[in-house]
């Protein structure tokens, strides 16, 4: 008899915890980029059991709004960008996503033609597209490494820099996340060091490459003043010794430990390859993200001087991570 009601107790915890999995889409529209994951959930538990799919596919929707006159995204952008989610519905359907959702960043709450792109998604995919606030996308940052990392929630600082925003959040006081979105990231840097530096217009001129020593230094001391604008209380989590300072999005995962060559990097280390990389023109970096390699090693540097972070722990994962077990957006 204890062995019937052990196994009807297993039969029962498999039932339920199959009933608390789902397969997932979720995609994340950046600035420079669409990224899209498919993924069994556990939602119960709020974790992702198996990435079963992840791409992502370029689009420069900063660029295009900076170029524009009224504020508004062009005919061209909105077109490709419907194209490359045909692509990726297409190749998200054979594993049969229960349910799917697509969050906007920054450059979409200034656009004011995002419902344009938001109607076709939901009429044409039926895909809702959610703008989120600088709050939220924090949030979803701080879950996205919180549900893949084993550091415990309150020692974690999640430093996020994408094309258009860049974000800190961290657990103050023991309460919820505290986020603080800085107006500087790495296209809108190098737009303001080509114009407050070089005096060039980012309008005729796409790249601030080759950058001098000299334009480097100014470019430091120009960043410094806007990291004096991060709020005291996360100033000093950053910069306490048993906090983990987590850095997501393209410049950390991809620029920034590209460029040191290490996934772990301090002021040291992003110092030097700043330093080997002046006076390189385009060409000589390589890359399709040439033009804002060396302003961004430029930015990260000042705001760890500026903010005392011993180290910077970069995660190849995105808001994506965070949207899917996040259980309100669902």
């Amino acid at each position: 008899m204890k062995i019937f009601f052990l196994l009807l107790l297993i039969t029962l915890n498999q039932l339920a915890a199959k009933e608390c999995r789902e397969i997932r889409m979720a995609l994340d529209f950046g600035s420079t980029a669409i990224k899209m994951a498919v993924a069994e959930v556990d939602f119960c538990e709020t974790k992702i059991l198996d990435v079963i799919l992840r791409v992502s596919s370029r689009i420069d929707f900063q660029n295009d709004l900076y170029q524009s006159k009224n504020q508004q995204f062009s005919r061209k952008i909105l077109w490709k960008a419907l194209s490359i989610i045909s692509d990726m519905h297409q190749l998200a359907d054979s594993y049969k996503p229960k349910r799917s959702v697509a969050v906007g960043t920054s450059v979409f709450r200034k656009a004011s033609n995002s419902i344009q792109l938001s109607n076709k998604l939901e009429k044409w995919f039926k895909l809702p597209l959610i703008i989120l606030s600088p709050k939220q996308k924090g949030l979803l940052s701080f879950e996205a490494v919180r549900s893949t990392v084993q550091t415990p929630r309150e020692r974690i600082a999640v430093w996020e820099i994408g094309a258009g925003s860049m974000q800190f959040t961290s657990i103050i006081n023991e309460k919820e996340p505290m986020t603080f979105e800085a107006i500087l990231a790495s296209v809108s840097f190098k737009n303001m060091f080509m114009d407050k530096v070089q005096m060039r217009t980012y309008n005729t001129h796409l790249s601030p490459n080759p950058i001098s020593t000299e334009q480097g230094e100014r470019g430091l001391s120009l960043v410094e003043e806007f990291s004096e604008r991060v709020p005291t209380e996360l100033r000093q989590k950053l910069a306490d010794s048993r906090t983990r300072v987590y850095g997501i999005g393209g410049v950390h995962s991809y620029s920034i430990s590209k460029q040191v060559n290490m996934p772990v990097y301090n002021l040291n280390s992003v110092k030097e390859a700043l330093n080997n990389s002046y006076d390189l023109s385009d060409s000589e970096i390589g890359g399709e993200y040439a033009d804002t390699e060396v302003s961004n090693l430029i930015l990260v540097a000042g705001f760890l001087k500026n903010l005392n972070i011993s180290q910077v722990y970069s995660l190849d994962i995105s808001m994506v991570n965070g949207l899917l077990v996040s259980n309100q957006y669902w």
